[in-house]
């Protein structure tokens, strides 16, 4: 019998990718998503060095190792299409310009049809992604400070949609 290829970690991915003030951005991230107690996992699709980052089993994020030097992350920001009104919420001005200047409005992205009409932060946008539909390349300091408050506001919709569903609103 053949023996199956065990499917490299995240550590094992990192340290053969990435190196230098990448890696430390890299690094930094990473401990900001374990210090806020964020699931990373592979995703259920066997993506090649993708990981996606989760809260209370609720997909907002993830991260993807490309290549030698290159990784992104993506915030596929829980209910941020749906229940605009409750992220708009716990954003500032800065974070929302910042969303709205890096949403990926182009396709095709490997086969993705994408999302359609899609009304964001009071703006109409004919096309975004629905993989990564924010994402930034190897981030460092403001992108990486407004990746880490984004993903802690997604935290907050998160409770803020259970609280409402709870009382029953």
């Amino acid at each position: 019998m053949s023996e199956q290829k065990a499917t490299p970690t995240l550590e094992e991915v990192v340290s053969e990718y990435l190196d230098g003030n990448i890696l430390k951005n890299f690094m930094d991230f990473y401990d900001f998503l374990k210090t806020n107690n964020l699931t990373v996992t592979k995703p259920a699709k066997i993506l090649r060095n993708s990981w996606t980052i989760k809260h209370k089993s609720k997909k907002i994020g993830a991260i993807k190792i490309w290549d030698k030097n290159r990784w992104f992350f993506s915030i596929s920001a829980y209910k941020t299409f749906t229940d605009t009104d409750t992220y708009e919420k716990y954003i500032t001005a800065e974070q929302k310009k910042f969303l709205l200047e890096n949403l990926r409005t182009t396709l095709p992205c490997r086969g993705c049809k994408g999302q359609s009409n899609v009304d964001f932060l009071g703006q109409t946008f004919p096309t975004v992604c629905g993989c990564w539909p924010q994402f930034q390349w190897n981030p460092e300091n403001d992108s990486l400070e407004y990746a880490k408050q984004l993903i802690l506001v997604n935290k907050y919709v998160i409770a803020d949609i259970a609280t409402a569903k709870k009382s029953g609103k």
